[in-house]
């Protein structure tokens, strides 16, 4: 029995806890899996992470107006188009899509993005990256004969279909998975801007209405999302929902946290641990520091983060650069001993969409290490900290200054009092068990086991398309 999965990802997948715990829980029930991702180099690279193996290809800009590939591009993905069973792809391109159309570079611009918003099957002609990354990894995934293709985040639902269609019209069984990390359609590409932003939302979420109705399956990461995914995407069935939690029962000791950041036993430590982005409101925090004399602050970030220059001028100008300390990620399964050399862990996330739905990754993390938690008020978040007494929540308005003080002062609750938050981590644990990758891991599973034949069904139930279980 075929019991190869192509797990799709657009991105290097070193830092990608969720595609990397996902693809080795998978491989431990018995699913042989292989993870493709992509490098902006010119090289191929493979590599094993977690047991798993990794490739990860480069993706060339075929669809670029000038490159020479580009028309025989174009007519492979019309090729795939008609696997697929759609034929709208033409309809954008006789309006604007060819070079020819008449339309001088800005109108064409224009004119190209207002068609990718509101024709049907538009995306196409708007985004050429998700399919410069489909023609990239299609022949990878499909080389690999795959019983399952799962997709990570929207910019691989284009892939993930065409190619299960692509093999299905060869006699192949293969079925895909979408895996929504995020409200793609409320937040996709998020650095433009006014109309041209909101006709790029518009066109992702035409995209995923097409193509994720297609999918035998899709998970995501909170019960909100799942609703408004169900509603927003016209599923048939509401989404399962799989949390991006850490693992615990297996996870590995990691190097020390104040070793790492050359902070001293007994020194007050604040910990902040995944990506710099201006959203994530890491910013706040350093300049919450000149408020909390003798408390140290360690970010844990991805390597090279773009961001880290102007976090450390802004301690620095704020006679605070000796208190901020940054070190780099450790595996997946590290993650929760690390963070337990923190005094508390820091979700300092401004108001969007996708940072009001859930628990965030980080979130979870400093849970299972136990660290008390000093939360901004979107909304998710602050409602568990309150329900369950885990920390402080501070209020994001508009301003800096503002939300500096109010996070210092949350800070400084949190750490004049840690018996009252281990008292409240005692009371809520058994509610607080379920956020594991251990238990997370079970839906992803179930899922899979509902693809497989009724034969081949495990002995062991596992959950039904909602999430409960069968038993």
């Amino acid at each position: 029995m075929n019991r190869r999965v192509a797990m799709v990802v657009r991105n290097g997948v070193v830092e990608d806890s969720r595609v990397r715990k996902s693809a080795a829980a998978l491989a431990a029930a018995g699913w042989d899996v292989t993870v493709f991702g992509t490098t902006p180099g010119d090289d191929e690279r493979r590599l094993v992470l977690d047991g798993v193996p990794v490739v990860l290809v480069p993706v060339p800009a075929v669809l670029a107006p000038a490159h020479p590939g580009r028309p025989a591009a174009r007519r492979l993905l019309a090729d795939r188009d008609a696997a697929l069973g759609r034929r709208r792809r033409g309809v954008a391109d006789r309006f604007v899509g060819r070079p020819s159309s008449g339309l001088p570079g800005h109108a064409g611009l224009i004119a190209r993005t207002l068609a990718g918003a509101v024709l049907p099957g538009g995306w196409r002609l708007l985004d050429p990256w998700v399919q410069e990354v489909e023609l990239a990894l299609a022949p990878h995934v499909e080389g690999l004969d795959p019983a399952v293709v799962h997709a990570h985040d929207h910019h691989t639902a284009p892939l993930a279909a065409r190619s299960a269609a692509v093999l299905r019209a060869a006699g192949r069984g293969v079925r895909w998975i979408h895996d929504a990390h995020e409200l793609s359609a409320a937040t996709a590409d998020r650095g433009a801007g006014g109309v041209r932003g909101l006709l790029r939302r518009l066109m992702v979420g035409g995209m995923l209405r097409e193509l994720v109705p297609t999918a035998a399956a899709v998970v995501t990461v909170s019960d909100e999302l799942a609703d408004r995914l169900r509603a927003d995407l016209r599923l048939a069935e509401r989404p399962v929902v799989v949390m991006n939690a850490p693992p615990v029962a297996g996870a590995r000791p990691a190097p020390s946290l104040r070793e790492r950041a050359g902070v001293a036993a007994g020194v007050p430590l604040l910990v902040y641990a995944g990506g710099l982005t201006p959203s994530r409101g890491v910013d706040l925090a350093v300049r919450a520091l000149p408020a909390l004399p003798g408390v140290h602050l360690a970010l844990v970030a991805p390597d090279r983060d773009a961001h880290v220059p102007g976090l450390v001028a802004l301690a620095e100008s704020l006679g605070a650069g000796g208190r901020l300390h940054v070190v780099p990620y450790v595996d997946p399964d590290q993650v929760v001993d690390h963070l337990r050399g923190g005094d508390a862990g820091l979700v300092p996330l401004r108001h969007r969409p996708n940072h009001e739905i859930s628990l965030v990754t980080k979130y979870a993390e400093y849970v299972q290490a136990g660290l008390p938690l000093v939360v901004s008020d979107v909304r998710t978040m602050a409602a568990f900290t309150r329900a369950h007494g885990l920390g402080a929540v501070f209020t994001v308005g508009a301003g800096d200054a503002p939300d500096a003080a109010a996070l210092a002062a949350a800070a400084g609750r949190v750490l004049a009092d840690p018996e009252r938050y281990r008292a409240a981590y005692a009371a809520a644990a058994p509610t607080l068990g379920g956020l594991t990758w251990e238990e997370q891991a079970r839906m992803l599973t179930g899922v899979y086991d509902g693809l497989l034949p009724r034969s081949h069904d495990p002995a062991r139930p596992g959950p039904d398309r909602q999430g409960r279980s069968l038993r």
